[in-house]
């Protein structure tokens, strides 16, 4: 009773080990066959049309291995057909023989002549005959099997030859078909260069705005430089002699972060830009010692 629940247990065993198995390389096959699946759809189809053609290339090596077997094949059918018209020939020989001597016993000729031998008695000829029948149907039957052989060898060699035809053809559609899709990617490359995509656009336009943004900030702080130059020098003229007045331009914080610029133009008023914004005040006098 131990035994049998023993064996019962292994057998459940194995069972559900060879149930797990099978789908853990189930899962395998599914996992490898997604990751291939994904791995192709990744790779460039410039890439793809080049290695596909370079297989197209690599057909010229099964054309090599089928002409060596048809060559090989054709020697063999050469070789049999010779023996096929040798043992028709030796048949023919033979059949024509034994017919003259068949005929010279019939006619009891003495001596009977047959190949370069006289048989003076017609039981010796007689003998000799049923040989000679005996190797004709020999003759024959070699002659058919090798026939049977030929006919085979023969089918066999044409049905190579069509796959070889069939072989060629085949490259030949597989060379205009790849040329014609590498014409229809280069023609989708064009394309795609002469029609750039609308994000590409908007990306363009995005750089665009920036280097005119730069250009602007750029023409602001030359044009200001070329007013502190201009208005500089009069400062420093119409503020000489008046030491009430401010000697030099005043530089003051606005709420943007840049400095605030303070020309004195005349006796008493200055000109103040604020934010971007110029106005005209007087100054305050000066405060008594």
């Amino acid at each position: 009773m131990c035994k049998k629940i023993l064996v019962a247990a292994v057998v459940l065993l194995v069972g559900a080990w060879a149930v797990k198995k099978t789908q853990v390389c189930s899962y395998a096959t599914a996992v490898f066959k997604s990751g291939a699946e994904q791995i192709r759809s990744q790779i460039p189809r410039e890439l793809e049309l080049s290695r596909i053609k370079s297989e197209i290339g690599q057909m010229d090596r099964d054309y090599q291995k089928l002409l060596r077997v048809i060559a090989e094949r054709m020697a063999s059918n050469k070789k049999l057909t010779a023996e096929v018209a040798a043992a028709e020939a030796s048949r023919k020989e033979l059949a024509e023989n034994l017919l003259i001597l068949t005929d010279a016993i019939e006619a009891k000729e003495t001596p009977i002549a047959y190949k370069g031998v006289n048989y003076s008695n017609t039981t010796t000829a007689v003998g000799k005959a049923a040989r000679e029948l005996t190797l004709l149907k020999q003759l024959d039957k070699t002659l058919a099997s090798k026939k049977k052989v030929l006919e085979a060898d023969q089918r066999n060699l044409d049905a190579l030859k069509d796959t070889l035809d069939k072989l060629v053809s085949q490259k030949r559609e597989f060379e205009v078909r790849i040329a014609e899709l590498e014409a229809t990617e280069a023609e989708i490359n064009a394309t795609r260069t002469k029609s750039p995509l609308k994000w590409d656009v908007s990306h363009v336009a995005n750089i665009k705005n920036d280097m005119d943004r730069v250009a602007h900030e750029q023409t602001v702080d030359i044009l200001q430089g070329q007013l502190e130059n201009q208005y500089g020098s009069q400062i420093e003229s119409s503020t000489a002699g008046h030491p009430q007045l401010r000697a030099k331009p005043e530089w003051q914080g606005n709420h943007q972060g840049r400095p605030d610029q303070v020309m004195v133009v005349d006796f008493g008023y200055i000109i103040q830009e604020v934010g971007g914004q110029r106005g005209v005040r007087p100054v305050a006098p000066a405060p008594t010692p």
